[in-house]
Parts: structure tokens; sequence; C-alpha cells
């Protein structure tokens, strides 16, 4: 075997390796793993709504907060982080979150009274006023308002939030696979074309 034609086998074995060693495409494979995981863990709350409660310790909603402004019959309302609750451990002056047919909200209410013979509770929004409501309707028990991050979450956890994260992130991908490896393909094709010619 002459000297120039192992010096070719030689150059043609390191430009195979090339590809699966480049820096660009292992960065590329890495994001493509990172952005289904992001995605996962952003549509647990829609996919999977039992097994996010049991991550996050509860769920988020919109609601209105206790002692809110309702304003010109407009409501103010919140994302809260809400958990779930016993019916044998409700208490005077906790925060419930109860759902209104009325308003077609969640509100979240302070318990003033309980009655574990008839299931009732009379809770109040503001302090003033009061209403009867039965346990059935209590939707959890209200943890914390959520914060900015939480907002973020919120949002994006829902289909919509989804479908425009995973649009951008899937094109910035695009972008990067199409700026960089490939032309990286394409140069070791070319250049490995060339030097058989030779």
């Amino acid at each position: 075997m002459s000297r120039d034609l192992e010096n070719k086998q030689n150059i043609n074995k390191d430009l195979a390796k090339v590809l699966d060693k480049n820096r660009y495409y292992k960065i590329f494979v890495w994001s493509l793993v990172l952005v289904f995981f992001v995605l996962f863990i952003f549509s647990l709350p829609t996919l999977l709504p039992k097994l996010s409660k049991q991550l996050f310790n509860g769920e988020q909603i919109f609601a209105v907060p206790y002692q809110s402004r309702v304003e010109d019959n407009r409501i103010y309302k919140k994302i809260i982080w809400v958990v779930d609750h016993d019916e044998e451990e409700f208490y005077e002056d906790q925060l419930i979150v109860v759902y209104d047919d009325w308003t077609d909200s969640y509100w979240v209410e302070k318990i003033i009274e309980f009655n574990d013979l008839e299931k009732e509770l009379i809770v109040t929004h503001n302090g003033t006023t009061l209403r009867i409501v039965d346990y059935e309707d209590v939707f959890g028990e209200f943890h914390r308002e959520s914060n900015f991050l939480g907002n973020i979450y919120y949002f994006v956890s829902r289909s919509f939030g989804i479908l425009i994260m995973g649009s951008a992130m899937f094109v910035s991908l695009g972008i990067y696979y199409f700026g960089f490896i490939r032309p990286v393909k394409k140069f070791n094709r070319k250049f490995k074309e060339s030097y058989l010619d030779e």
C-alpha cells in the first residue's frame, strides 16, 4: 500500500468522526433533549394533572383573592396556588377556595364557622358580608398567591402557551441546525470528495 493511499484512508477515517465529535452537533442534540424535557414539565398540568399536583404540591387557578376589590361589577382575579383539603380539617379563620356558580369564579373565603352535622360553612370574602356554602363546594385550601415565575408557568403550561413556546424553541433549533450543523456536514462532504478526486 502506497504512503499516499494510506494517508488518504487515515484522513477519511478522521473525517468520518468529525461530525460525531463536532461540538455544534453535540450542543444541538443536548438542546433537543432539553427542549423535550422543558415541554414535558410545562405540559404536566394539562396532560397529567394528578402527577402535576403531587410534584408541585398543589395546582394553580384563577381566583378572586381574599379581600380583593370588586368595583363596577368587575371582579379582580389573581393566579393562586390551591392544595387539597380534608373535610375533617376545617377550622376557623382558614382560607379556602370556593367555586361560585353565580359569578362562574373561584373565590378565596375565610371560614367564620363550620357545622359538621349540616356539612355547611359560614364564610366571608371581605370580613363584613357572610354567606353559607356546602362542604362539597370547597375546591381546596388556599396556599398562596403565585409569584412572577409562577404566573409565567401558569400561562405557558396551558395549551396555547405550550404551542407558542414549543414553536419558538423548535424554530430556534432549526436555525441552529441549518446555520451550524448543515454547513459543517456540507463542508466535510465537499472536502472529502475533492480530496478523493485528487
